[in-house]
């Protein structure tokens, strides 16, 4: 059976070998790449030797899974060695087989300590579950990582660089191969219902899915070789890390004098403080259900309006912290308000009788330092007889509208700092990303197979500016030991050395995500003054609102006003016409929603959608003949069996196993079974309550 993979340069031919402990083939690579890693404990450089071959590795797997035993067994594996001249795919079916054959292709290349290969996997946590007892891992400084616990990005064999895909793509499998390669993921043609042993025969189709998981891979493998490793001399390891190589390089450029690191590291607050700020100042998105709106079908058409690229929009437009935050004081409320003005500035704030002005409630009581006689509207603050909170300037322009309280809060722990845009080496690659996106969207390259992988990478760096944000600094070792297994070490990273290496501040995330937040309730206020109650939904940079007249009006005020923020910043190509303002999205004809994260949504060619936190997107389509799903999806609750539900479980099983299956003895060392569950939807018992009675009252009871 001959198969194809992708590349950029050639459509090369496949060679299956069903491998039986011989020799080898593996195709001639081409020039070698000499990576810098960083430095050893000693201090010496650490230099490795990368031969562009394009790998890919998958495992197919089957589950015995009963009430009070579940296990998994491989019974196929297969690896794809590619370069722009040869391929071949090497099938397994005995971990025997497996472990001979990586060990055969490190002794061939003289793969070890310097000199490596790197083999991509889609989900390598799932696999890794399966390996890690099978080999024994390298356990040098450079030779693994992960940040968690069961999840590793990188971990080697005999010099063999095992790495995590979907991190860099994000995704699935069946995403990646569209948004990077030619080869599609086969989808319905693998029954994993079906048990199946290292003897069991599978069909033309069975081992076509198993070719293209390999393929794919194999293709992304060139793809990251040909437009990262090459040209940068680094191997990515995040979709964010990716954007994060771009930036670093561009600020050591920029920093001439080393002046901009004088500021980073000045401006960078102590561990103390920064634990703090991520614990009450940073908020993430606002995303929240109206109550007058939930619990029951929604009729009447929704007008949907979503924020283009609200994050890179308030990187390029919105004020940040410049410098140190510093301690301040004042003395009257006209001060304050003078300072939140004129400045960056964070505080303490204690409330008393505080109420919610509407039916939104915007303040998480996760995020709340203290709270006292107090009613929750689904896990936020609709009032409280006392509240302390932590904020920024940015934080108290929205608390004035959505909030009333008595008399002055008492405000305390002030700090202030300079305000200013985020720095050009920042914005330049963020832009520049933005742009290429935007030029390639116009020319339709995002529906082109051909090109579509070169828009991917543009998107990937516009979307990754966020997440280089607020990406926090990583203070917990995880390891993994061949005798101890998984090892997690406190106090192992230094704060204060990963600090010395960042380019960026804490601050900045904090701020963007304020600012976004501004935008979108700012925005739903004005609809509110205008408008009425009529937004249903929000989600970080989307408003979901009954129809209204005037309603639209808001929409290009708002609108008139980012676009005079983008001249005044000098962003006048055409690329950036639509940065940071509304667009409309697809009406909903019907709609209920159930809180955060929790809707039903009917569009005019009569399909639905499900957004549902825990549940595949389309389960709810699969309910029995004469299910009305906006009836099933009920504020009482519902259940979807694990048959139908699309959601899987996972237990790592870290003894050796053995089961007959099929007729066959299988044995495992360590496992990963995935199996079917059931999903249950539960609604918070106030919440609930609250919902019965806004729908009897038909009004927000304040």
């Amino acid at each position: 059976m001959q198969q194809v993979v992708h590349l950029q340069q050639a459509d090369v031919p496949a060679q299956v070998i069903w491998y039986d402990s011989g020799s080898v083939k593996i195709p001639t690579g081409g020039r070698i790449i000499k990576i810098y890693c960083g430095k050893d404990e000693e201090g010496n450089r650490v230099e490795k030797e990368y031969i562009p071959l394009y790998m890919g590795f998958d495992i197919e797997t089957t589950n015995i899974v009963t009430e009070d035993h579940k296990a998994a067994y491989m019974y196929i594996a297969q690896c794809c060695i590619a370069t722009h001249k040869a391929a071949y795919i090497y099938m397994f079916r005995y971990w025997s087989q497996i472990h001979a054959f990586f060990t055969q292709l490190s002794n061939y290349l003289m793969l070890g300590e310097k000199r490596r290969v790197i083999c991509y996997i889609a989900n390598f946590s799932f696999e890794h579950g399966f390996m890690r007892k099978r080999f024994k891992w390298m356990q040098g400084k450079y030779d693994f990582f992960a940040k968690e616990t069961r999840k590793p990005l990188l971990a080697t064999y005999a010099g063999i660089e095992f790495r995590e895909a979907l991190t860099i793509s994000g995704g699935g499998l069946a995403e990646l191969a569209e948004s990077y390669c030619k080869t599609r993921k086969l989808k319905g043609d693998l029954d994993y219902t079906i048990p199946r042993n290292a003897k069991t025969q599978l069909t033309v189709q069975e081992l076509q899915y198993c070719f293209n998981d390999v393929i794919i891979l194999a293709e992304f493998a060139e793809f990251i070789y040909t437009q990262y490793i090459r040209p940068t001399k680094k191997i990515p390891l995040t979709k964010t890390g990716l954007l994060r190589a771009e930036v670093k390089q561009a600020f050591k450029a920029a920093d001439h004098t080393g002046e901009l690191r004088q500021m980073i590291l000045h401006a960078f607050p102590s561990q103390t403080q920064y634990n703090f700020w991520w614990n009450y100042l940073f908020r993430g998105g606002y995303v929240h259900a109206n109550i007058l709106y939930s619990g029951y079908k929604i009729a009447d058409r929704m007008n949907n309006y979503d924020i283009t690229s609200s994050y890179p929009a308030q990187m390029n437009l919105r004020g940040y912290p410049m410098s140190k935050f510093e301690a301040e004081e004042f003395t009257t409320m006209p001060e304050f308000e003078k300072l939140c003005r004129e400045k960056c500035v964070i505080f303490i704030a204690r409330f008393t009788n505080l109420k919610a002005t509407t039916s939104h409630c915007i303040e998480s009581y996760n995020k709340v330092m203290d709270i006292k006689d107090y009613i929750l509207d689904n896990g936020r603050v609709r009032k409280a007889a006392s509240m302390t909170v932590a904020l920024t300037e940015i934080d108290w322009q929205i608390y004035k509208k959505f909030y009333t309280w008595d008399g002055e809060p008492y405000i305390y722990d002030i700090y202030t700092a300079i305000r200013g845009f985020l720095p050009d080496y920042l914005l330049s690659v963020l832009n520049s990303h933005y742009c290429e996106k935007a030029k390639m969207k116009n020319l339709g390259w995002h529906k082109d197979p051909e090109k579509i992988k070169f828009y991917s990478i543009e998107k990937s760096g516009v979307n990754a500016g966020y997440g280089l944000l607020v990406t926090k600094i990583q203070l917990l070792k995880v390891s993994y030991d061949n005798d101890k297994g998984w090892i997690e070490e406190k106090g192992k990273i230094e704060f204060e050395k990963e600090k010395q290496n960042q380019c960026l501040l804490p601050q900045w995330g904090i701020y963007c995500t304020a600012w976004a937040r501004f935008q979108l309730l700012n925005t739903m206020w004005r609809i509110y003054e205008r408008c009425g109650n009529i937004t249903a939904y929000c989600d970080t940079d989307s408003l979901k609102n009954l129809y209204h007249p005037l309603l639209q009006s808001v929409i290009d005020e708002v609108n008139a006003e980012v676009k005079a923020m983008l001249i005044k910043r000098g962003l006048t190509d055409p690329l950036f016409d639509d940065l940071g303002q509304f667009s409309r999205e697809d009406d909903y004809i019907e709609s209920k929603f159930l809180g955060a994260k929790r809707y039903l949504a009917r569009y005019p060619d009569n399909s639905v959608h499900a957004t549902i936190a825990g549940l595949p997107k389309d389960a709810i389509l699969h309910l029995p003949n004469g299910t009305d799903p906006f009836d099933y999806f009920s504020i009482d609750g519902m259940r979807i069996d694990a048959d139908i539900s699309g959601k899987l479980g996972c237990k790592y099983i870290d003894e050796p196993t053995s089961d007959i299956v099929d007729g066959e003895v299988m044995h495992e060392l360590t496992s990963v079974c995935l199996f079917a569950m059931a999903f249950k939807l539960k609604i918070d018992k106030l919440y609930h309550n609250l919902v019965i009675e806004s729908m009897k009252e038909g009004a927000y009871i304040i």
